[in-house]
């Protein structure tokens, strides 16, 4: 019997920060002796699925989290229960429209009425319906080809990961040197920002920053992103304003 444990963490983490010299960044959170946890079992045999990659975990309500798992099973994303069961599980693998071939994490909207899924592979974001995927429907709600969105220029669109912003946008992440960082809706780039650092692996300090092992998080306002990296312990705090 195989068992898989995920921690739970009810806390609230404060993006607001203050710039001091351009330089000096300051956050305010709460403590970690604040923060309450458990641990969550989840016997996966009994449910035919077999969790061993989870990548992105996301609180629905007080008692449903939905999990993103990229470990080529029969299925991607499950909706666990806090009670230590599997309530749902969607998102096929397979090259037919809403499947993934080399998918890359999952997001959940704002209003939790959506999450989406970006191919590497395909340049696909898949979208699904949280209700749908819940009542047992067909969960796939949208799906957006990223050769038929509108750039105004050639441009390359593979990302590391889609996030789902509000207003039904999405922020690519790469580091192809053109597309850095892609605002887009279903049918147009609304924004691109290539102007930060050169990569240049004979720096240590460059060399991770924009590798493929960087992960990145939108602030609430949607203003700015934080970008860290498993090398070199990069952390930078980047503004979405205007095209820079």
């Amino acid at each position: 019997m195989k068992k898989v444990g995920f921690v739970v963490l009810a806390t609230l983490l404060l993006f607001a920060c203050k710039k001091e010299d351009g330089k000096k960044v300051e956050f305010r959170a709460l403590p970690f002796s604040s923060i309450v946890s458990d641990t969550l079992e989840i016997d996966s045999v009994r449910m035919n699925t077999f969790f061993s990659n989870p990548t992105s975990l996301f609180t629905i309500d007080d008692s449903l989290i939905l999990v993103f798992d990229d470990n080529r099973s029969d299925k991607l994303c499950h909706f666990i229960h806090t009670k230590g069961y599997v309530v749902k599980s969607f998102g096929e693998w397979g090259r037919a429209r809403g499947e993934f071939i080399l998918p890359q994490g999952l997001s959940l909207s704002k209003d939790k009425e959506a999450c989406c899924v970006y191919d590497y592979n395909t340049q696909y974001t898949v979208c699904f319906s949280v209700k749908e995927a819940l009542g047992g429907g067909n969960p796939v709600q949208d799906v957006i080809r990223m050769e038929e969105v509108e750039s105004g220029r050639p441009v390359e669109h593979r990302f590391h990961q889609v996030l789902a912003l509000s207003n039904n946008r999405f922020l690519g992440f790469g580091n192809h040197p053109e597309n850095r960082i892609q605002i887009f809706n279903q049918s147009k780039v609304l924004a691109t920002y290539s102007d930060f650092p050169v990569l240049d692996e004979k720096e240590e300090n460059n060399r991770s920053v924009w590798g493929n092992l960087a992960s990145f998080g939108v602030s609430p306002d949607e203003k700015h992103i934080v970008i860290t990296t498993g090398i070199g312990a990069a952390f930078e705090i980047l503004s979405l304003s205007g095209e820079k």
